[in-house]
C-alpha cells in the first residue's frame, strides 16, 4: 500500500521538503515532477543520490484472543530495517528549443520483516516491494517564456509476501509491470480549473 511509496526520488528536493513541487528546478532530477524544467538546463547536467531509509515498524497488541488450538504469537519485533533508495537523472540540451533527459528512480519500495511466530503470521511475514523506472523525456520552450515537456515511464515492480497458511507451509504472492505517460502540462488541474470535465 502507501506505506512503500517513497519521497526519495531527488536529492535537492528532499533537501528542501519538495516546498515547490511541480515547479523546483533546482537540477535536473526537476523533471521528476515535472519534464518541462529541462528547458532550464542551459549546458548537459547530472544528478544522483543515494537515500538511506530506515523505518521502525512496531505492532502492539490490544488483547488478542487465540482461536481454538492455534498459538497466538507474539507482537513480531521490530519489522523495519536498513533500505537504500538510489536515483539518477541527466539532462542534455539539443538546441535553444529541445532538451532530452533520462530518469532512474525507484517511485516504491522498502521491506518489513516480522518474526515468523507473530500473531499475525497468516496475514504477512515478510513484504517486500522493488522497483525500477526509467523515465526518457523531452522539454520543448518555443519562447523565453514558455515551456512544455512530455514524458513516458516504464516500471518494473517486484513485489513478493510470504504469508504462513494453515498447515504450516509458506505461500508468495508476486508483482507486475507498469508502463503509463506523463504529460508535463497538468492538463487535469487546468481543466478543473477552467471548469471543463474530462471522460
Amino acid at each position: 500500500g502507501a506505506a512503500f511509496a517513497l519521497q526519495e526520488n531527488s536529492g535537492s528536493g528532499l533537501g528542501n521538503a519538495f516546498a515547490a513541487g511541480a515547479a523546483a528546478t533546482e537540477d535536473a532530477s526537476s523533471m521528476w515532477s515535472n519534464p518541462a524544467t529541462l528547458s532550464k538546463r542551459g549546458s548537459m547536467e547530472a544528478a544522483a543520490a543515494l537515500h538511506l531509509v530506515t523505518p521502525s515498524i512496531k505492532f502492539h497488541d490490544g488483547g488478542s484472543v487465540a482461536a481454538g488450538n492455534q498459538p497466538l504469537g507474539g507482537t513480531g519485533g521490530d519489522a523495519g530495517g536498513l533500505n537504500f533508495v538510489p536515483n539518477m537523472y541527466v539532462a542534455v540540451p539539443i538546441n535553444r528549443q529541445w532538451t532530452f533527459g533520462l530518469g532512474i528512480n525507484a517511485p516504491f519500495g522498502l521491506v518489513t520483516e516480522y518474526d515468523g511466530s507473530w500473531l499475525g503470521r497468516y496475514q504477512a511475514v515478510k513484504s517486500e516491494v522493488k522497483t525500477i523506472n526509467v523515465n526518457p523525456a523531452f522539454s520543448f520552450k518555443p519562447t523565453d517564456n514558455v515551456a512544455t515537456g512530455v514524458g513516458v515511464n516504464w516500471q518494473k515492480i517486484d513485489a513478493a509476501e510470504p504469508v504462513l497458511e494453515r498447515d504450516g507451509r509458506l505461500a508468495l504472492h508476486c508483482g507486475d509491470e507498469v508502463v503509463h505517460e506523463m504529460i508535463g502540462r497538468q492538463i487535469d488541474d487546468i481543466a478543473s480549473r477552467l471548469g471543463g470535465a474530462r471522460s
